[in-house]
Parts: structure tokens; C-alpha cells; sequence
């Protein structure tokens, strides 16, 4: 008994000095200098000179301030086939800003560096459960993100027009719980008596796959586009687009141009903003079925490290800066520009989301699924004669799946 006391004594002092020496930096790894480097960030459009997201370009001179002589160059590519290219040609940049989830680009060409030796996934400007969601794949991380990095689908309207006019205003809707699709509706019928008008973009990806994909956790997929859920929804946007009339239009709320109009943030804060208007604009989460809580649609982003990068850990630091930078910038724009009660609720819908991942030969576009509504198909019939090519491109990913996982069991 007393010599296992002298030791554990012996091991807990070496422990303090341990301790004592790394707190001191005796025994800390040095921090890694990237002072000098040059470092080149792809993405769809130049994070610099973009107005949506500028903010990125703010954390990169942040980034070059702190490490004296590091250069960031942006540059524009239009697909992950340019990034294959590079790749093979050791001419790679060093950080990408993937638009939906890496782990598709990965499962299908494998461009993407696994990250996990180089993040801290409990860091305060990451979102984990986005990254847990879109970036993980085979139990590795291959992109960090935060919220509010990703376009939001929601609604801004102009409250002083309906007020002129006596109309119920979304807000009224969902504090009583039933900004629904019933509500919406008739919303849109007291607009219209009235002349006004709304705006509606029907060209991103929430549009015909809301309810019509499921990932399975081998990373499979089921087709669920004939789901009673799936229906329900079209049926809905064919409501709209033919009983309705409100097919893809323009102009913003500010200056009266529309009532109310569906986007993506922050594309319609950043309109609302710059056009000085002297109403009060409104902002509200897309409608739900029955009033009630529904997820909130992300078009969402993270930053990857291509194969072949020169710096792994290098391209992560400046992705924290560039992630920080634009959470930052984001989040003060969206407080400043709309009421406190408009930003508390945006905030709560931070809290739940879904996104939508692609897979080869499934998507549809919404451009010619809304002129088939607008012509009046029925949408029982648009099920049925896209059905059968939904099942295959369900059927030939999974055969790739099971290929891959054949594959890594061989090796």
C-alpha cells in the first residue's frame, strides 16, 4: 500500500509538471506560422467583390493581417469536374466553398480531404449539427460551416401596404399559429382584390424534392416523390402557380413594387436594405402546411479542402477566419435590418432545418415543372411520368453505393 501511494505521489507530480511546462510553454507545441503563403479559395462567385457574400473576403484580409505576407486569391469555378481537372493536374487550390453537401462530391469522384485531425468540432462558429448533417461521411468530416454561411428560404413583406388596406399581415398569421397554407392563400386572394402585388421565385431546389428523396444511414436513398407528403406539397404549389396565377416574378417590397415576396436570404434583406424605404419590412418564415412548427429550408454551404492542397491545416485556419468573419457580418445585418421580433423568430428558425442533397438523374427542373402547372397538369399525372426515372436514378445510386462498399471491404 505505501508503495503504490509513492507512485501515484510520483506520477501526479510529473503530471503537474507536465502541467507547469505546457502552461508556460515549455512543452506546447508551437502555433503553426502561415505568414508568406499564398492561398486560393474557389467558389461560384468571387467571395471579394459579390454582394451576398463579401463578408468572406473580410475574414481573408483578417487572415493575411495576422499572418504578415499571406496572400488569398479568389477564383470562380462552375462544377466539381474543374476541381478533378486540377486536382490531376496538381494545380489544385487550397479552399472551396461547396455549395450543398461535400459528402455527394466525395461518395462520387473522392476530392475532398477528411478534416477531423485539423478542426475542433466543438468550436463556437461552427454549426455541428449542419456539418454532422451534410459534411460526414463514412465517420469522416469533410466541411466545416456555420448557419448563417447558408441561404434561408423566407419571406419579406411590406407591412405599411397591407395596413392601407385592412389585410391580415403574415405576422397576425403566426402569432396565432396558422401562417398555413389555408392562411397563405387567402392572403394571397385579399392582395389580389386589392391590386397588389407579390413576387415568387420558383427556381431553386425546395421547390419539387421538398418530400421527395430519403437518405438512408448507408447512404443509400428511397424515393419518396409519390409520398401522401409529397403530393400535398405540389399540390399546393400548383394551387398557387394555376388557380392563383403567381408564376416567377421580380421587384422587391421596399419601394412598393410588391406586397410580399418568397426568396432566399440574404438575397431580399440586402435589397430591402439598400432601397431606403420608409416602411416597415417585415420578415417571416415560409409557410407550413398546418401552421404549425415545420423545418426551415438551407441551401447550405461549407468550406472544403481539395485533395492535394498544399496546407490542410492552412486552409482550415483561413476557412475559421472566413466563417467567422461572414456569422459575424450576417448576423449584424439580419439584426439591424429587421424588427426585434422578426429577428427572434429568424433565430428560432436557425434551430431546425432541412437541405436537399442531389443525385445523379434525379433532380427536375423546377422551370418546367411550373409551366407544366401553369399549362394545368394535374400533378398525379407529373408524378406518373417521372416516376419510373426517379426510380432508376434511385436504383443506379444505390448499385454505387454497394460497389464502394464492396470495394472498401476488399481493401
Amino acid at each position: 500500500m505505501r508503495k503504490y501511494i509513492k507512485k501515484s505521489a510520483f506520477l501526479f507530480a510529473l503530471i503537474v509538471a507536465a502541467s507547469a511546462l505546457s502552461s508556460c510553454g515549455g512543452q506546447k507545441e508551437p502555433a503553426k506560422d502561415y505568414s508568406g503563403m499564398e492561398f486560393t479559395v474557389g467558389a461560384y462567385r468571387d467571395l471579394r467583390t459579390d454582394p451576398y457574400n463579401n463578408s468572406y473576403s473580410i475574414g481573408a484580409d483578417k487572415f493575411s493581417q495576422d499572418y504578415p505576407g499571406a496572400v488569398v486569391n479568389f477564383v470562380i469555378h462552375k462544377n466539381n469536374e474543374e476541381l478533378v481537372t486540377a486536382i490531376a493536374s496538381n494545380d489544385v487550390w487550397d479552399l472551396q466553398l461547396s455549395i450543398m453537401s461535400p459528402t455527394v462530391a466525395v461518395f462520387r469522384q473522392d476530392v475532398f480531404e477528411p478534416l477531423d485531425d485539423y478542426i475542433d468540432k466543438n468550436n463556437k462558429i461552427y454549426s455541428k449539427e449542419l456539418m454532422d448533417e451534410a459534411c460526414v461521411y463514412n465517420g469522416k468530416t469533410y466541411g466545416i460551416s456555420n448557419v448563417m454561411m447558408s441561404d434561408v428560404l423566407y419571406a419579406v413583406y411590406n407591412e405599411n401596404m397591407y395596413k392601407d388596406y385592412g389585410i391580415k399581415t403574415p405576422y397576425e398569421y403566426y402569432e396565432e399559429g396558422n401562417w398555413s397554407w389555408d392562411s397563405f392563400l387567402k392572403m394571397v386572394d385579399d392582395l389580389k382584390k386589392n391590386q397588389l402585388n407579390m413576387a415568387m421565385v420558383w427556381t431553386k431546389p425546395y421547390l419539387n424534392r421538398r418530400y421527395g428523396l430519403v437518405w438512408n444511414d448507408d447512404y443509400s436513398v428511397s424515393r419518396m416523390y409519390d409520398s401522401q407528403e409529397q403530393r400535398d406539397w405540389l399540390n399546393f404549389v400548383r394551387t398557387i402557380v394555376y388557380d392563383k396565377g403567381m408564376t416567377n416574378s421580380t421587384g422587391g417590397v421596399a419601394k412598393r413594387e410588391n406586397a410580399f415576396r418568397l426568396e432566399i436570404l440574404p438575397h431580399i434583406l440586402v435589397a430591402a436594405t439598400g432601397a431606403n424605404s420608409v416602411d416597415t419590412i417585415r420578415y417571416i418564415p415560409w409557410v407550413t402546411k398546418d401552421g404549425k412548427h415545420d423545418k426551415t429550408y438551407f441551401v447550405d454551404y461549407h468550406f472544403c479542402v481539395p485533395k492535394g492542397a498544399k496546407s490542410i491545416d492552412g486552409s482550415v485556419e483561413l476557412a475559421n477566419y472566413m466563417i467567422e468573419a461572414c456569422t459575424e457580418d450576417r448576423t449584424q445585418m439580419y439584426k439591424n435590418g429587421m424588427t426585434q421580433e422578426d429577428f427572434a423568430i429568424f433565430e428560432d428558425a436557425m434551430k431546425d432545418f432541412y437541405t436537399i442533397r442531389d443525385i445523379e438523374g434525379y433532380g427536375y427542373s423546377e422551370k418546367n415543372l411550373i409551366n407544366e402547372f401553369i399549362s394545368g397538369k394535374p400533378v398525379s399525372q407529373h408524378i406518373a411520368e417521372i416516376k419510373d426515372s426517379l426510380d432508376k436514378a434511385c436504383s443506379d445510386h444505390n448499385k454505387k453505393v454497394q460497389e464502394k462498399k464492396n470495394s472498401q471491404a476488399a481493401q
